[in-house]
């Protein structure tokens, strides 16, 4: 998926992202990839309500909210910043 990113094909991105979360959906590391694409593909708005989607989720299965990475990228995504590359 970040080679997608970087070959700037932003709509397989999504597709490849949006594969991961439905294949795994409590994983945040998932998410953050989905919201970093839609992101990047001038997407900022369907992003934040992805987060909204992960949020519910993971308060619906584990109880918890997203950890202080995804939270980070979707403060980034709310305020049209750049989205936080990882590493």
């Amino acid at each position: 998926m970040e080679v997608l990113l970087a070959q700037g094909c932003r709509g397989q991105a999504v597709a490849v992202a949006r594969g991961l979360t439905d294949l795994q959906p409590l994983r945040e590391s998932s998410w953050a990839l989905l919201l970093r694409s839609l992101g990047r593909a001038g997407r900022p708005a369907e992003a934040v309500r992805e987060y909204e989607r992960c949020r519910r989720l993971l308060l619906a299965e584990l109880g918890v909210e997203p950890g202080p990475a995804l939270r980070r990228l979707n403060a980034a995504l709310r305020s049209h910043r750049p989205a936080p590359v990882p590493g």
